[in-house]
């Protein structure tokens, strides 16, 4: 495989498979022109349709007009409170969040269910600073107290304290969101997307990866 291709990520997701992504696709494809920009889902969605990038990896965006979703790995989200506020720790487990404590990230709390849509609805959380790297946002929990939610490919990022105040949320329907390969439903290079799959297969835990995908590849026509 030769030529550009040129990737658009969402910031949330961009820190887990990134650094490992663009080491094992080099490897695999040293011929090709590989370029990677992080952008928020509405301008990942405006870049795909102009034909700026050939491929997102991204949530499913609102407006997805002529726009193709591969559903690739589901990933839960998990409690992230201050050490100050351990005493909430069971709380927030059960799955009862206290508004007033948490913190929000600009965008990336989208969960596809009313009760955690935390980036649609403004009455919950903590809108003083909307944080737009989960880095901030633990940084921010950890000094001014109360609790955020975050990836749980954020986990292997914490300290061993700081792993210490995570808390695995029990709500139904569960939190967690789901990433996609997105194309243009026009798009035809087959191989550029089956070489990103595969790439993101050796990296993404295999327990959380689509089950068709795991055996099969990805056929645009």
């Amino acid at each position: 495989m030769t030529g550009s291709l040129r990737i658009g990520i969402l910031p949330t997701i961009a820190p887990y498979p990134v650094p490992d992504f663009i080491h094992h696709f080099r490897g695999a494809h040293p011929h090709v022109n590989l370029s990677i920009d992080e952008k928020e889902n509405a301008s990942l969605v405006r870049e795909l349709r102009f034909g700026n990038i050939d491929i997102a990896i991204s949530t499913l965006p609102e407006d997805r007009e002529g726009i193709l979703e591969i559903p690739v790995y589901i990933e839960k989200f998990v409690a992230y409170f201050s050490s100050e506020c351990s005493h909430a720790q069971k709380i927030i487990a059960s799955g009862s969040l206290p508004a007033e404590h948490m913190w929000i990230l600009k965008e990336g709390h989208c969960v596809p269910n009313g009760s955690m849509n935390f980036c649609k609805n403004k009455d919950i959380g903590n809108h003083i600073y909307e944080a737009g790297s989960i880095e901030t946002l633990v940084r921010i929990v950890d000094r001014n107290g109360g609790y955020t939610i975050i990836p749980e490919l954020h986990i292997p990022f914490l300290s061993e304290n700081q792993k210490d105040n995570v808390v695995h949320l029990n709500v139904n329907p569960p939190a967690q969101r789901c990433i996609s390969i997105l194309i243009k439903d026009d798009f035809i290079r087959e191989r550029a997307v089956n070489a990103v799959l595969e790439t993101l297969k050796s990296i993404i835990p295999d327990y959380m990866m689509e089950e068709r995908l795991k055996k099969h590849k990805i056929k645009l026509r």
